[in-house]
């Protein structure tokens, strides 16, 4: 065995041999548990109803054709009003 391979299994052996206390997976546990009851107590906001709305083939169209609709009545308010200035002023 090589001088190198020596190495790399001593290393291992050594990054193997870590020490754990003992209520350490209690403390994560219930450190898990407070996050689930805390993210359970918090109201919902509106933008993951629209990410589990967006979840699906017909809503993801209807959202699409939406925000078609609203660019096209800004671009229009937004040609009415500088055309507007233009041919007014």
């Amino acid at each position: 065995m090589s001088r190198q391979d020596e190495l790399y299994r001593d290393w291992k052996a050594r990054k193997a041999e870590v020490v754990v206390p003992d209520g350490f997976v209690s403390a994560v546990m219930a450190g898990v548990d407070r996050q689930a009851a805390e993210d359970a107590a918090r109201p919902a906001r509106s933008d993951s109803r629209l990410i589990r709305l967006s979840r699906r083939p017909l809503a993801r169209v209807g959202l699409v054709a939406a925000a078609a609709v609203l660019g096209f009545v800004r671009l229009a308010a937004v040609t009415h009003l500088v055309l507007g200035t233009v041919a007014g002023g």
